[in-house]
C-alpha cells in the first residue's frame, strides 16, 4: 500500500515552492514532520521531476562525463572490471593487498569519504576495501560510458566514442588489474595471460589485440 501524503493542502505550494528553490526533501520533511518519500510523492503529484541525491563528499562530480585522460580511462577499465553501478550509486571494493589502488582513486576523485572494509568471508580470502558514491548522474555518466547496471553478462568492449583510441591501452590496464591473471608455466618458457569478461567483451578484445 502507498503511503498517504498527509500534509494539509494549504502547505503543498509552499513545500514546492522550498523544494523549488533547492531545499532537499528530507529538510523539507522536517519541516513537516514527515519523511522525505512523502514529500517526494507530494512533489510528483504536481509534476516536480525529485532531483537526483548527490553524495557531498564527492567534489568531482563529472569525473566521468568524458575519458578524456590517460587516468580516466584506467579508473573506468577498473570500474568496469571490479565496480558496481546500480543506476543511482557506484561502488567498488578490492582486496587488501590491493588498497592502495582505492587509496589513489579516491584522491583522483577528490572524494573525502572514508574506506570501507568488507570482512572476508573465508578463511582464504581477504578483507576487502573500498567506497561507494551516490549520484544519479555520475552513474548515468557510467552507463553512457558502457558500465551499466547489472554488467557482468551484458558489458561490452567501448567503442571509440566511449574511450578514445588514444586512451584505450589505459582502460585495458585498469580492466586487467581488475579481471586479469598471468600464470607462469614451469614446464615451458611462457606466460599465460587470461582475462575473465562477458563473451561480447572478450571477443572484442581479442580482435583488437590481433590486430595489435
Amino acid at each position: 500500500m502507498s503511503a498517504k501524503i498527509n500534509i494539509p493542502i494549504e502547505y503543498h505550494k509552499q513545500i514546492c515552492e522550498l523544494y523549488l528553490s533547492g531545499k532537499g526533501s528530507p529538510e523539507i520533511g522536517k519541516l513537516f514532520g514527515v519523511s522525505r518519500f512523502i514529500i517526494c510523492k507530494l512533489l510528483k503529484s504536481y509534476n516536480i521531476e525529485i532531483r537526483g541525491f548527490i553524495d557531498k563528499l564527492l567534489k568531482d562530480k563529472t569525473f566521468f562525463k568524458k575519458i578524456d585522460s590517460v587516468n580516466k580511462a584506467y579508473w573506468f577499465g577498473l570500474l568496469c572490471a571490479d565496480g558496481c553501478n546500480t543506476g543511482v550509486s557506484f561502488a567498488i571494493y578490492l582486496q587488501e593487498l590491493d588498497k592502495y589502488i582505492i587509496q589513489r582513486f579516491i584522491k583522483e576523485l577528490k572524494f573525502s569519504g572514508d574506506i570501507k572494509k568488507q570482512k572476508r568471508q573465508l578463511p582464504t580470502h581477504q578483507d576487502k576495501f573500498g567506497f561507494a558514491v551516490s549520484g544519479r548522474e555520475i552513474s548515468k555518466d557510467l552507463t553512457k560510458l558502457g558500465c551499466p547496471p547489472r554488467k557482468s553478462l551484458i558489458l561490452q568492449f567501448p567503442n571509440e566514442n566511449q574511450v578514445p583510441i588514444e586512451y584505450i591501452n589505459h582502460f585495458i590496464r585498469g580492466y586487467f588489474d581488475g579481471n586479469g591473471s598471468v600464470d607462469s608455466k614451469s614446464s615451458k618458457e611462457e606466460m599465460q595471460v587470461e582475462i575473465s569478461s562477458s563473451h561480447k567483451f572478450a571477443y572484442s578484445l581479442s580482435d583488437l589485440l590481433r590486430l595489435k
